[in-house]
């Protein structure tokens, strides 16, 4: 298996093992869950690796949502090292002071898309979707 463009790709073998999620009594066990074991990779600056986030078949969210019951996740992965991220996957509830961005399928690709209306940065409009 090869995913990747022309200066990052990550090659290796699919396998299937037990994956775990979560603490003692509170988490998910999968029995066969496929991945992806890698072998070779490169990389540009910043990536670390990869999971599988579209809505193909065997992707991450594929194969947890029937267990979890709710295909939902949401994510932050700080730009500093140093600070703890996370990754929330299954239903939640919305928060009224938070904002959240939908997300679909477009171009008939497993890729997810968002619309988005403009790029603000403190109080200062950066760039305008029309």
């Amino acid at each position: 298996m090869t995913f990747g463009g022309s200066s990052t790709y990550s090659t290796g073998k699919l396998v299937r093992d037990r994956l775990a999620i979560g603490q003692y009594a509170k988490g998910y066990s999968f029995p066969s869950f496929l991945f992806g074991c890698n072998l070779d990779t490169e990389y540009n600056q910043y990536e670390a690796g990869i999971l599988g986030f579209a809505d193909e078949p065997f992707s991450f969210f594929e194969q947890v949502g029937p267990l979890v019951g709710y295909k939902a996740f949401s994510y932050c992965f700080p730009s500093d090292k140093r600070k703890a991220g996370y990754l929330s996957i299954g239903n939640y509830s919305r928060v009224s002071s938070a904002t959240y961005t939908p997300l679909f399928l477009a171009f008939r690709r497993s890729t997810y898309f968002m619309r988005d209306s403009g790029l603000t940065s403190a109080t200062s409009s950066l760039v305008q979707v029309a």
